[in-house]
């Protein structure tokens, strides 16, 4: 198989959710780090590897779903406890393949005392001019 034959396959793969590991371990496949070397060398694979993993991403944001519905079928706890890890697996993996997407929202704010509006000091230093507060050495 050729290197332009390799790269379609694993991008098809990856669009319908398989990760690049999981692809690179079938017979004859290239290593996950010969991929990677060939996203960074070559423009056009990178771009199509970018929108590989965003569907990657759509294809288990779907799974998600079917994952959770299967736990209700459980018949144990231990089935139940298997079907929490993989959602947490997945949602986990979301949150790095599209952050803006699937990442947690991450919010700061600040407040002064009480909650009330920050009070900003402005403080000039004039070269020469000491303060009468404290001694210089």
């Amino acid at each position: 198989m050729t290197q332009s034959e390799f790269k379609v396959i694993i991008l098809e793969r990856m669009c319908a959710g398989e990760s690049l590991r999981s692809i690179c371990r079938t017979q004859g496949f290239p290593a996950p780090s010969t991929v990677l070397l060939w996203v960074s060398k070559d423009r056009e694979f990178a771009e199509q590897y970018a929108q590989a993993r965003e569907l990657q991403a759509e294809a288990l944001f779907d799974e998600l779903e079917d994952v959770a519905r299967e736990a209700l079928n459980a018949e144990n706890a231990v089935e139940v406890q298997a079907r929490r890890l993989l959602v947490d697996v997945h949602k986990w993996r979301l949150s790095k393949i599209i952050p803006n997407r699937f990442g947690d929202k991450v919010e700061t704010t600040i407040q002064g005392p009480n909650g009330g509006p920050v009070q900003v000091t402005k403080i000039e230093i004039v070269p020469g001019v000491v303060s009468k507060d404290k001694p210089t050495a």
